[in-house]
């Protein structure tokens, strides 16, 4: 399971504005260190390290940030006007628009997404993958439906449910206290 993602900054400030009009609409809480930023969901925001951070900061040897050719991060959406507004609030916030939003029939015929570069130019998706109309909760509002088996929404799963190779990587991060999601399949 990822745990965390480091993007590097090179100017703090551009990238809080970005990130913060990026992340915060997802359901991300900010939290501010002498080292950088760092963005969390609320269930996990008192948990150093826990699933779901995103650490912006300066490079730890003091070199310039720089792009990761072939690098992206993607963030999910609860639904297709999240991406659009999101996509939009972040290319407003000094981010460089490197895909409109839309459908991509490629991936698969629900996939709908938005790319956007950060200020360094780093790639970043925004996503949903949800049906034309559905909404699927995030951060904050999957939060509040922790338990329920919906579409998206966080769930732990127990010993009795069936043997398989995803279920048991389930059981194993629900042992550990962690909050699962899950794409439809």
């Amino acid at each position: 399971m990822l745990s965390y993602i480091t993007l590097g900054a090179n100017d703090m400030h551009a990238s809080d504005r970005f990130y913060s009009a990026l992340l915060e609409p997802l359901g991300y809480r900010k939290q501010v260190d002498s080292e950088g930023l760092a963005f969390s969901l609320p269930e996990h925001a008192s948990q150093s390290g826990s699933p779901c951070v995103v650490y912006v900061k300066p490079p730890f040897d003091g070199k310039p940030a720089t792009v990761g050719n072939g690098s992206m991060a993607a963030f999910r959406a609860g639904s297709h006007d999240t991406v659009r507004q999101v996509h939009a609030a972040a290319v407003a916030a000094g981010g460089t628009d490197e895909g409109p939003p839309g459908f991509r029939a490629a991936y698969s015929k629900n996939f709908f997404v938005a790319y956007v570069r950060d200020p360094v130019g780093n790639k970043i998706a925004l996503f949903c993958n949800t049906p034309r109309g559905r909404r699927l909760p995030t951060g904050a509002e999957a939060a509040g439906s922790a338990g329920k088996r919906t579409l998206g929404a966080p769930f732990r799963i127990g010993p009795s449910q069936a043997a398989g190779p995803r279920q048991k990587r389930l059981r194993t991060a629900a042992a550990a206290g962690v909050s699962c999601r899950f794409p439809p399949t």
